[in-house]
């Protein structure tokens, strides 16, 4: 079983709404479902920004560390990381 691009953005808004509402835990939980079909910068970029607000820095770290290596050329990602060096 794979996810096209549809599903994954599915995961993904599903993350943000739970983001938006103070859920990191949540959020982290629905990623990490769509991370077991299909790894992809997208979901390694919310769930950053899911550990990041959650307050666990070293885990937002490594999520925006994996989206980059999956997307190098992403400057949000790369904003996102570089921010988090300052933690």
């Amino acid at each position: 079983f794979s996810l096209n691009k549809e599903d994954v953005y599915q995961f993904v808004k599903i993350a943000e709404i739970l983001h938006e509402n103070k859920e990191y835990g949540r959020a982290v939980d629905v990623i990490q479902m769509g991370l077991a079909k299909k790894e992809t910068d997208k979901l390694y970029k919310q769930l950053g920004l899911s550990f990041k607000e959650w307050g666990k820095i070293a885990e937002a770290k490594g999520a925006f560390e994996k989206a980059l290596s999956l997307n190098p050329d992403d400057e949000d990602i790369q904003k996102d990381l570089k921010e988090l060096k300052s933690f």
